[in-house]
Formats: C-alpha cells, structure tokens, sequence
C-alpha cells in the first residue's frame, strides 16, 4: 500500500485545512444589537421614509424593547420583519414612540409665568399663530385654547399641534380623557392662576371628559416629523416642553435651527426645564424672559 504524505498545514490555516480568516466569529450581544438597530433605522426611512437614525438614547431602544415586548417579537430582525410587512403594526410602532404622558394645565407655576410675561407681548399682535410639536393626545394644545380663551386671545388665535402618528392625532382631534383625573386637573387649573372654573369647558359622558367644539374650532392637528420635515409657517410662539431630552444632540440642533427659522422675529420659544440652548449654538438668537424660566423671545 502506498503511503500519502499530507503537508502541515500553513500559516493561514487552521487544523482543519481551513483559512483562518473564514473561522466564524460571533459578535458580543451588545454589538449584534447595535447592528440590528442599524438595519432597523435604514428599513425604515428606506420603506416609509421617518427618519429615527438620531434616536440612540436609551430611552429610544427602551421603547422599542417595549414594542417588542407586547408584540411577542423576540428579536430586532424580528421586528425588522414585521414593520415592513404591516403597515399597520407600523402605526402601532409610531404611535409607542409618541406617548409622552401628560395631562391638562400640566407645571402650573409655567403656565403662570406665561400668563404673566408672554400674554402681554401677544396682546400687541393683530393675530397669532402657534405652533405645538410633538403634541401627544393634545392635552397642551387644550390646555393653551383655554389660557387664550381666558385671556380674550382665542379668536385670534389658530393653534397647529403636530405629531408623527396618524392615530394619536385622531386621539387628540376627539379631545377625549379620563374623568377620572378631574380633580387633580381641577387642582391644576386653580394653580395655574386659570380664572373660570374649570366646568365651563368640558362635559362628561360615560365616564370621560371631553372638550367642547367651541374649543377645538382653532386648534389643526396634523402629522409633522421634528426629523426630517421642515417648517410649514411662521409663528408667534412655539411650545415644545420635555420632548427633547432623549435626542442626540445632532437632532437637538436641527430641531432647534428649525424653531428658530419658523418664528417670527420677536416670536417666543417655550421649552422645558431640561431643553438647552447653549450647548446647541442657539443661545444668542433668543433673549430669557425672566431667570431660569426656558421662555425665550427671538432676537433676530
């Protein structure tokens, strides 16, 4: 019998003949994820055009595991898979990543300061235009018809409340919450130096509290992505409280450049205790009305 003689193997090889560089290398979980993410921010502007690829905070993946979760989908390709295959469960995903709990007349000591310093500066405007991004169920835009209201400024008034899901929009448009919260939102509204009484604006029927039609008459909601869309007006005082903080700063700074340009000169900027302009570059083109208040009047 004739003897084979088998060369070792090479440098680049391993013991089984193989290239070393074909050995399967598998990535840790924290990096696989990030690759999933990846894919799922390009699927979705690549299908539906919404841009999320500025959301990396944690707060974002938390409630996308939380979609998951609900969904029953045990992995991002997963939930990759299921986006794309259902536009509905696209809307179910739009409208999780625009809760943002709220309730009426919600930080009555800004809506006093509002009251105070900014009704003074709209009582000089023929009309006025606002606009609310990011605005939820509505709850600030009703909160604001009913300031106005009080203050003789609704009829001149038309209010644009903004947000990426269809059905949150319509939730908002019904103008329908839990009665159940009236008497904290009764405690609101007397704090927030309201003059009425808080009845005068809302009826009861089956156990939710629903706004008026006189109310919702100058209030348009409409569906605006803070991401990619660009300003469709331009207004006398924009509101977006608490809705940032969570973005890369990227983000932040094309928000804000957008508020910016979609102001009028003197126009005022309204935002929450944890919304910063300084580190975006924005802080010489508004003037603080009063000390530590995040209400800003655009300077130019």
């Amino acid at each position: 019998m004739q003897t084979r003689i088998v060369d070792p193997p090479d440098e680049g090889e391993n013991v089984a003949g193989q290239p070393k560089g074909n050995a399967l290398v598998v990535p840790p979980a924290q990096e696989l994820e990030d690759i999933e993410f990846r894919l799922l921010l390009d699927a979705i502007i690549s299908y539906y055009g919404f841009n999320f690829r500025d959301y990396t905070s944690p707060a974002f993946r938390g409630k996308v595991r939380s979609f998951m979760a609900k969904e029953n989908i045990a992995h991002v390709s997963g939930l990759i898979e299921r986006l794309l295959h259902s536009s509905s469960s696209f809307e179910k995903f739009l409208y999780l990543l625009s809760d943002k709990p709220d309730i009426l007349f919600n930080h009555p000591a800004y809506i006093t300061a509002f009251r105070t310093i900014v009704v003074p500066i709209l009582r000089t405007y023929p009309y006025l235009r606002f606009w609310l991004p990011c605005c939820g169920r509505g709850e600030e835009a009703y909160s604001l018809a009913i300031l106005l209201k009080e203050e003789g400024l609704y009829e001149r008034s038309t209010l644009y409340a903004t947000d990426i899901s269809e059905t949150m929009l319509a939730e908002a448009q019904a103008g329908e919450f839990d009665a159940a919260l009236i008497p904290l939102l009764q405690k609101n509204y007397a704090a927030g130096g309201y003059k009425k009484s808080f009845e005068d604006y809302y009826e009861v029927v089956r156990g939710r509290l629903i706004m008026p039609p006189e109310l919702k008459k100058n209030i348009f909601f409409a569906q605006h992505n803070l991401a990619t869309d660009g300003s469709f007006n331009e207004f006398h005082v924009i509101i977006c409280r608490e809705k940032m903080k969570d973005l890369s700063e990227i983000l932040q700074r094309r928000i804000q450049c957008l508020f910016r340009d979609s102001l009028v000169r003197l126009g005022v900027l309204w935002t929450g205790a944890t919304d910063h302009l300084g580190p975006l570059g924005c802080q010489d083109d508004y003037h603080e009305l009063g000390e530590t208040l995040k209400i800003f009047r655009k300077l130019r």
